[in-house]
């Protein structure tokens, strides 16, 4: 699978999506060292729908687990969940 380059997200475009998802991590609510995950692991998506909160140690695991899978919706992924509770 071939994906285009990484575009940089605005550090107030980050902020937004950590706002929208309280921010906290979608998948343990931890609230220190969010990350902004890629839902279809294409790092050139940056459509709001395809990103996710997710604390560091939560996003780690899915990567760890998953690779590059994409999870379509991580908030409502019961795999997801799995990893990180």
């Amino acid at each position: 699978m071939y994906y285009r380059l990484r575009i940089n997200m605005s550090l107030g475009f980050r902020r937004d999506i950590k706002n929208r998802d309280n921010n906290q991590c979608l998948l343990c609510d931890r609230t220190k060292n969010l990350h902004i995950h890629h839902c279809d692991n294409n790092p050139a998506n940056n459509s709001e729908d395809n990103l996710a909160t997710l604390c560091g140690k939560c996003h780690y695991r899915i990567h760890r687990k998953y690779g590059k899978e994409p999870l379509s919706d991580i908030r409502y992924n019961p795999r997801a969940w799995y990893l990180c509770r």
